[in-house]
């Protein structure tokens, strides 16, 4: 039950950041600056993946993300991934994958926000994107 709270609010924390960047700037040309010469936000709609590779494969990725997710909640009931670490990566890249594919269902791309000015051919990426990167 807490790998299903945790996952709901991780969605939350996506969606909500998500929602807000698309309210308060503007598509593809606005950017905020949080850190000066570190990290601003940005408003970029992306239809691939990172880097906007395999760009326009909108059902690819859902369909992908489904199946993760299937995998994953039966690694977990059956207790194949034992440690809690493991348990714990699994559920937040679970998470990040569902933040994503909600997006390309409902939109057909992915909002993506955060830009490191101190790298700038790096890609802008979202909440999402961090939590798949960062616990797989």
């Amino acid at each position: 039950m807490l790998y299903a709270i945790v996952t709901v609010l991780a969605l939350i924390i996506d969606q909500a950041v998500k929602y807000w960047v698309t309210l308060a700037i503007e598509l593809d040309v606005g950017t905020v600056t949080v850190i000066p010469g570190i990290l601003s936000l940005t408003n970029i709609h992306n239809t691939g993946a990172a880097f906007g590779i395999l760009e326009n494969a909108r059902w690819l990725f859902v369909i992908l993300a489904i199946v993760f997710v299937v995998l994953v909640v039966v690694a977990l009931s059956k207790n194949i991934i034992r440690s809690p670490l493991g348990r714990w990566s699994a559920v937040l890249v679970m998470a990040g994958a569902l933040g994503n594919c909600i997006d390309r269902i409902m939109q057909g791309y992915v909002v993506d926000m955060f830009r490191l000015d101190f790298f700038p051919s790096f890609a802008v990426f979202n909440v999402a994107d961090i939590l798949i990167t960062v616990c797989g």
